[in-house]
């Protein structure tokens, strides 16, 4: 898990060679507990879904098989989860983008983005959050209404940003996605494979060593 820690450090996302098993394996060994929260499982199958048949609130339920807008996993939840990891038994042709906004320059979060107020629609409640505070960047356009002009012009920087992500390929099987979802959006690209694309996501919080 040091690599997935330093491309962290680095970039915000890691791509590793692995099963699901090896996975379950290096989490338990190096600290990650299980996130889930509400009445969701940390551990869930992605399929694409047409719009109509979409789980309510979900992205799909917008957006379809059309490309995804950037997002973090677990925006509705008071205390998303620290890291998301993606895995393809198969090889996909849908590819999965990642967003790490930068310190400083072009790519860096308008302030707008720590001043902005979202209501976000939780599980069963709603709470007021920002999109960046100190410590994670939380976003999901479909759970979070933008409350004044510093959240809009976030929700424009953040669809403005989308084509600047870096476009991860599911080209080999058994391919390993680790997102830090405190620092970093991901999205799903507009859906070539419906009929056999299949992602398992787990979620992790990063915790103490045993």
């Amino acid at each position: 898990m040091a690599t997935v820690r330093s491309d962290f450090t680095r970039q915000g996302w890691s791509r590793q060679k692995g099963t699901l098993e090896d996975l379950r394996r290096r989490a338990s060994l190096d600290g990650l507990r299980s996130a889930a929260g509400g009445t969701s499982s940390s551990e869930r199958i992605l399929v694409p879904y047409e719009t109509a048949k979409a789980p309510r609130r979900s992205l799909s339920a917008v957006y379809g098989l059309g490309k995804q807008p950037l997002h973090s996993d677990g925006a509705h939840l008071r205390t998303p989860p620290d890291v998301v990891v993606l895995h393809s038994a198969a090889p996909s042709t849908t590819s999965t983008v990642v967003w790490t906004p930068a310190l400083r320059g072009d790519n860096a979060l308008p302030a707008a983005a720590r001043d902005g107020i979202f209501t976000v629609r939780g599980n069963g409640e709603s709470f007021l959050a920002v999109a960046h505070n100190q410590d994670r960047l939380r976003f999901d356009p479909v759970v979070m209404s933008p409350g004044d002009a510093f959240a809009h012009e976030t929700v424009a920087y953040l669809d403005a940003a989308r084509p600047r992500s870096e476009v991860h390929l599911w080209d080999e099987p058994d391919l390993l996605l680790f997102i830090d979802n405190r620092r970093a959006l991901h999205a799903r690209d507009r859906v070539l494979d419906a009929e056999t694309r299949s992602i398992s996501r787990i979620v992790y919080q990063w915790g103490e060593k045993p």
